[in-house]
């Protein structure tokens, strides 16, 4: 009986801190984002990631999330992940800066991409009023736009 109870409460507590519903859109957009069909895919250090970052975004003990995927089947042997905190614990380092380098890469200067949708966002933001020429000038001034650029001639005229 009391393993029944325990159940309840589990079930309860996990819809309470982690509703289903963003359990299942938390992994969709996680398996967009390491280009897999299913979590069945996913390596264990891919699944060591999610449930490290699930644990910081929604504040629950990682043995619950654990508990939580074992239910789900997204594991099949939750020890292996409890017993082992120093694998979530070193995936979430490793993420934590090839996610950093990657940001580093697509926001610095010598990203000939990300210029091009800068100056086309701003021009818009301007052209539309959501934004005052003043601040749309502060803006290309700090982010180190070339002010001659086309897009930004009704700007600077």
């Amino acid at each position: 009986m009391k393993n029944r109870i325990e159940q309840k409460a589990f079930i309860f507590a996990s819809e309470f801190l982690l509703p289903e519903s963003a359990l299942i859109k938390e992994i969709s957009l996680w398996l967009i984002t390491i280009n897999k069909e299913n979590v069945n895919e996913a390596s264990k250090e891919e699944l060591a990631e999610i449930l490290y970052l699930l644990t910081v975004k929604y504040a629950v003990p990682l043995k619950f999330l654990i508990t939580r995927f074992k239910q789900k089947k997204y594991i099949t042997d939750a020890s292996s992940y409890i017993n082992n905190d120093y694998l979530i614990k070193y995936t979430y380092m490793e993420s934590e800066y090839r996610y950093t380098t990657k940001a580093k890469e697509l926001f610095g200067k010598g990203n000939s991409n990300i210029d091009e949708i800068m100056y086309k966002s701003i021009s818009e933001v301007y052209k539309q009023g959501i934004e005052t020429k003043e601040k749309v000038k502060e803006d290309i001034q700090n982010l180190g736009l070339n002010k001659k650029n086309h897009k930004f001639h009704d700007i600077y005229k």
